[in-house]
């Protein structure tokens, strides 16, 4: 049945334009009058009939010829409606396969726009990952190695007091620790030993950054030096607050330091002035913290000028620079905020109060809250997961996908943490360093 239905698609046309042709030129012949003074055939078998018209019914001419045309019609009409029943079976064939490509395009669609979501986020990784750059040398292993997951595979005594910072330059392949000495150390990661010692302050360093051949460190003198790692050279002193730096962060000519002595300043790493300073006393609204002990600012962190800090009195503030002034107040922690960190869409904080919030930026609301029992000390995070440091004397590996967390014990307190990706380095109260692949 199915080839004879083919067959006549491919016949109908031809035969449609064959007949027609021939039945107009057969019915042309035939005139109205033929038509109407046609005899009428008996239905005995006599040939001949009485008159009509003057017309005698034996003109078998005629009628064949009549009844020729009336029978190449009806098979016109007949082989019409095949092709009409084709053509309509062919249009909802048509109009089927149309909905279906339309549900697949939908479909399609979507896929299309998962693609560039992750090609974005992946592009954002790859533009803050110096991995990817053929060029740059690492002490990390291939992520190939067979490496235990959340366990250090490097452990360095780096030095014989509490580590308060560390930095690690973008090859990765050399660290600094800030302690509670003067001093701070240069390690080579590929083989584990101490390079050298930037020296010049005169208290325990505090914080400390370091990006391409460029160097800041914070300390309880309460200045700001300005190093050059390649020759452990010191080019700068910046001075101006009076109590110790707790927290800092510089990109390219800008500087921004935190201090106990209540204020955010904003520097010029060129010229070394201070371009602007926020004074944070005045937007303490409880008189009972203005006289918090150190450290005041537990954590900051700016974006050309979106300026966000955490602070003794318990609230997370948001800055414009250009203005110098608090235009939103994130409240929610009970005790003071000793880290934080933002992105595109998210702050993350966290507090003496051990709990860990997670904001979100345009609303100002909690999304959500993890709580533990001792204070958190230092926090990293990525689309994945939150390096969470001072957890139960160690760490905590937050899965924010499944909402799971993993406590990493070490016996000592984690104070400050740097995450690469899929590598995580620790400094510890006693002074030792750890690499981990988590």
């Amino acid at each position: 049945m199915e080839q004879s239905r083919e067959i006549l698609r491919e016949l109908t046309p031809r035969l449609l334009a064959s007949d027609l042709a021939g039945a107009k030129e057969r019915v042309d012949r035939v005139t109205n009058e033929d038509l109407s003074s046609y005899p009428i055939p008996s239905t005995s078998s006599s040939t001949t009939t009485p008159l009509i018209r003057g017309y005698e019914a034996t003109r078998p001419s005629n009628y064949n010829r009549r009844k020729l045309a009336s029978n190449e019609l009806s098979k016109l009409q007949s082989l019409n409606s095949t092709k009409r029943d084709v053509l309509s079976e062919e249009i909802d064939r048509v109009e089927n396969q149309i909905s279906k490509l339309n549900t697949v395009k939908k479909n399609l669609q979507i896929e299309l726009r998962k693609t560039q979501e992750i090609d974005l986020e992946l592009s954002d990784q790859l533009s803050q990952n110096p991995f990817s750059h053929p060029e740059y040398a690492t002490f990390l292993p291939d992520e190939h190695d067979d490496l235990p997951i959340n366990k250090p595979f490097m452990s360095m005594q780096a030095h014989g007091s509490a580590i308060n910072d560390l930095t690690l330059d973008k090859p990765y392949g050399h660290l600094i620790t800030a302690s509670e000495d003067p001093s701070m150390r240069v390690w080579n990661m590929s083989t584990g030993l101490e390079e050298g010692q930037l020296i010049g302050h005169t208290a325990g360093v505090t914080r400390v950054q370091m990006e391409q051949n460029r160097c800041v460190s914070g300390s309880e003198d309460a200045t700001l030096h300005i190093w050059d790692t390649h020759n452990r050279s010191n080019l700068a002193v910046f001075t101006g607050h009076t109590q110790r730096i707790d927290a800092l962060q510089f990109s390219q000519s800008n500087l921004v330091s935190g201090a106990s002595d209540k204020t955010v300043r904003l520097w010029d790493m060129t010229s070394g002035q201070c371009k602007l300073t926020m004074d944070l006393l005045a937007y303490v609204e409880r008189p009972q913290l203005r006289n918090a002990g150190p450290p005041f600012i537990g954590g900051l962190q700016f974006y050309y000028n979106a300026l966000i800090t955490g602070s003794a009195d318990s609230v997370v503030r948001m800055w414009d620079m250009r203005t110098g002034l608090p235009h939103r107040n994130l409240l929610g922690h009970s005790e003071p905020v000793t880290c934080l960190s933002f992105d595109q869409t998210h702050v993350v904080s966290g507090s003496a109060d051990g709990s860990v919030n997670i904001w979100d930026l345009r609303t100002g609301k909690v999304l959500n809250s993890l709580h533990f029992e001792s204070p958190i000390k230092d926090l990293q995070f990525d689309s994945r997961k939150i390096m969470i440091a001072g957890v139960n004397d160690g760490l905590a590996l937050y899965n924010r996908v499944s909402d799971e967390y993993e406590s990493l014990k070490i016996g000592s307190t984690v104070n400050t943490l740097e995450y690469l990706d899929t590598y995580m380095v620790t400094g510890s109260d006693n002074g030792e360093i750890k690499c981990w692949a988590i």
